[in-house]
């Protein structure tokens, strides 16, 4: 038995608490980490079919539905896509309207670092990876020239999707959150830049997915389509395996013990807000800048968001609660120093036996000189680390 488990053994027998098992605390930590993603496979499923009937209803022609009378234009049809993240939002901000109790606490740094991080994770998820173009994924497929059906091809997404959320619960454990993300983002940079280059080398100048924008072309050599196409199902699952869900692993994290609630209810609220963008004004972007140019912004948004969270990203595994509020509450770190401390727990052990158990685990200089001028600036959660 390691000294850590000596003490939390102690401790337990001393303040006449149960001793909790291994399996117990982990169980309750899978359950807590896994529910999001569990919702995200089943948003998954709810959410593949609009996207291939709309492919239908905007007239676009397959073999499946050659006898297609009700239709809708690109623009009803982004709206369309759109207007279901409008209601979710609002629930968001309802919800952390009902936990708030002190709303000053939304402007101290030891809420604001961890909301500016998540907000990254946020942008970068919807402007920079499959999302916005999922609305006309089906045409946008079939103006790459993919060697398959388009409806069909969709559909293999869905599953692509589905096995990059269960490669993400299996593989974060072991990876780390860092590490993961950054992985799977060089991977849709690549991906981004490789159809970037087939766009402006293969598709005509201007190319856009909508038919009555461009006109058809045959493409020489049909195996130049599996390139696109292996590139979007990458980017997809890559999406899915850490992009998309690391904001959301992170927000139940980071957040402070005093504005966790009401700070995931906005931050949630404004990425439904960010994907309402997203899906909108994805029809304006390809009219304007034409599918090589999408796939060029998407590069750069990338590009830059390696950059961002390669600076500012920190390594939650392996990390308490209380690790990571402390972390964030030391107003002298900068929302650069992404390295978190453990706290040690023996030390803290051995002070209590000894009758001389300071106030806090650790000596942090930006939370004492705040504490000097009685700002109550510091881990919230205290009591759940030592008595006081």
């Amino acid at each position: 038995m390691s000294t850590t488990e000596k003490s939390n053994e102690k401790r337990c027998e001393r303040d006449g608490r149960e001793k909790v098992d291994k399996i117990r605390r982990f169980l309750a930590q899978f359950c807590a980490t896994t529910v999001e993603n569990l919702l995200l496979i089943d948003m998954g499923l709810c959410r593949t079919f609009p996207f291939i009937i709309i492919a239908a209803l905007t007239g676009f022609p397959n073999k499946h539905n050659v006898d297609e009378t009700l239709s809708l234009t690109p623009i009803e049809a982004s709206w369309l896509a759109s207007f279901g993240f409008i209601s979710e939002p609002i629930g968001s901000l309802l919800s952390a309207l009902i936990t708030a109790e002190k709303l000053k606490e939304l402007k101290r740094k030891q809420t604001l670092k961890p909301f500016s991080i998540v907000m990254a994770l946020f942008c970068i998820s919807v402007f920079s990876t499959t999302f916005s173009m999922s609305t006309y994924i089906v045409q946008i497929l079939k103006a790459y020239k993919i060697p398959m059906e388009p409806d069909e091809a969709a559909a293999v997404l869905s599953y692509v999707n589905i096995l990059g959320t269960i490669s993400f619960l299996c593989l974060i454990r072991f990876t780390g959150r860092r590490y993961l993300y950054l992985t799977m983002l060089s991977v849709v940079f690549l991906s981004a830049a490789v159809i970037c280059g087939y766009g402006f080398m293969v598709l005509p100048i201007g190319y856009s997915s909508f038919p009555d924008l461009s006109p058809n072309f045959p493409l020489e050599n049909s195996d130049l389509g599996y390139i696109p196409f292996v590139c979007i199902i990458l980017s997809s699952f890559c999406n899915f395996c850490g992009i998309d869900s690391m904001g959301w692993q992170m927000i139940s994290e980071v957040f402070p013990y005093k504005t966790r609630g009401i700070a995931t209810g906005i931050t949630a609220a404004l990425y439904y807000v960010l994907r309402f963008i997203g899906a909108k004004t994805f029809y304006s972007l390809e009219t304007t800048l034409s599918m090589p140019g999408v796939a060029l912004f998407n590069c750069i948004i990338i590009a830059f968001g390696l950059i961002l969270m390669y600076k500012i990203l920190p390594e939650t595994e392996n990390r308490t609660l209380e690790d990571i509020e402390m972390h964030f509450s030391d107003n002298s770190k900068k929302l650069t120093d992404r390295k978190i401390p453990k706290l040690d727990l023996s030390q803290i052990g051995s002070a209590k036996n000894n009758s001389n158990m300071p106030t806090r685990p650790v000596s942090i200089k930006g939370i004492d000189e705040q504490n000097n001028k009685k700002s109550g600036i510091g881990c919230d959660n205290r009591s759940f680390v030592a008595d006081s």
